[in-house]
């Protein structure tokens, strides 16, 4: 039982990491400051600097993983819009890539494009991550 949920936690792990690669190469290259940011996502999974290094360049994807939590969802968001403000510059492309995202997170089609923009305002605004969760809030509530 105990394999199994680790098993369960390396594919959300390695699942989350390549959605962030993946949007971080939309505008055809990954700048430091993308880097620097996977390096702390990976540092929070317990990766290394070489371990994510390794990942960035591995061609395969990885079997995606859908978390059940509201909070789970909310979390995976941002991180990907940290991703794509993280090089201060933010292009249709990318917010369309993480609307399409939080869409298969499971989020309502009515909301996601709203729910994605508001949340990378409140981020280019240096909301905090709570802030940010504070202010869409009511978008939540469907």
């Amino acid at each position: 039982m105990l394999s199994l949920f680790k098993n369960l936690k390396t594919k959300k792990k390695n699942s989350h990491l390549s959605n962030l690669i993946a949007v971080s190469k939309l505008d055809g290259s990954l700048h430091g400051e993308e880097m620097e940011y996977l390096y702390k996502v990976g540092a929070r999974y317990g990766y290394s600097a070489s371990d994510i290094d390794s990942f960035v360049n591995e061609t395969t994807t990885v079997d995606a993983y859908i978390p059940q939590s509201r909070d789970e969802r909310v979390e995976l968001t941002l991180d990907l819009l940290e991703m794509i403000s993280s090089d201060k510059v933010i292009t249709e492309e990318e917010l369309d890539f993480v609307t399409n995202y939080a869409i298969k997170l499971g989020f309502k089609v009515e909301i996601a494009g709203i729910l994605v923009r508001k949340m990378a305002m409140e981020l280019v605004n240096d909301k905090t991550r709570a802030e940010v969760k504070e202010a869409i809030l009511p978008f939540l509530v469907y």
